[in-house]
Parts: C-alpha cells; structure tokens; sequence
C-alpha cells in the first residue's frame, strides 16, 4: 500500500507529539517515585494513574511506529521537556510580591465600613 508524503508526514508528527507525552508520563513517575521515597505523601493511585497513563502511551506510540514502519527522527528528549515544563512554570508563576487572589482595592472588599479622614 502506497501512501503519501502528506500522510506519512502526519503520522510521523503524531508519533512525536505521542513520544513527547510518553516522556513526560515516564518523567511524572520517576517523580513521583522519588516524593514517595522522601515520605512526601504520594498516594498509591496517583502512582497507578501514573504508570497507567505511560503504559498507554507507549503501547500507542509503538502501534503507530509499526504502522509507519519506521521510527522517524527529532524525537523529543528529556531536557526539552524539562525546559518546557520549567517554562510553563515561570509563566503561571507570580512575580514576588505579587498580590495574589486580592483585588486591588482591599477598602472596597473589606466586612466593616470605612471612616474617611
């Protein structure tokens, strides 16, 4: 069976982005293994639902590898997804001092009056 360029192509870029949360589903539980061996309250399902969820995508990226035939290249790597995930952080992170959760007129939020001066 002959297929396209097109449709290889997407395959091939559905089997990294399938890659990229295999990796990450491994990376989540090497660490949640290591949580665990500081006693830093890992629950035994988090731990399932962790392994669950990388079983399942490596079962499904190696379907779609033997559906191309081939494993294709620029696969991800385990330091882009720490730096990506690092990134994500910063960005929903709050700068220091931030004022989070608060509105910016605390008077205005506030259970009793307010007696102006």
């Amino acid at each position: 069976m002959h297929r396209s360029n097109e449709a290889l192509e997407r395959l091939e870029a559905v089997i990294r982005q399938t890659h990229r949360l295999y990796l990450a589903s491994l990376m989540r539980i090497e660490a949640l293994e290591r949580a665990a061996r500081t006693a830093a309250g890992v629950s035994e399902s988090e731990l399932r639902t962790a392994e669950v969820d990388h079983e399942l995508h490596l079962r499904l990226m190696r379907a779609l590898v033997v559906q191309l035939g081939y494993v294709p290249t620029g696969l991800a790597k385990r330091c882009e997804i720490r730096r990506e995930t690092a990134a994500r952080a910063a960005a929903t992170a709050e700068p220091p001092g931030s004022r989070s959760g608060r509105s910016a007129c605390p008077l205005a939020e506030a259970d009793v009056p307010i007696r102006m001066a």
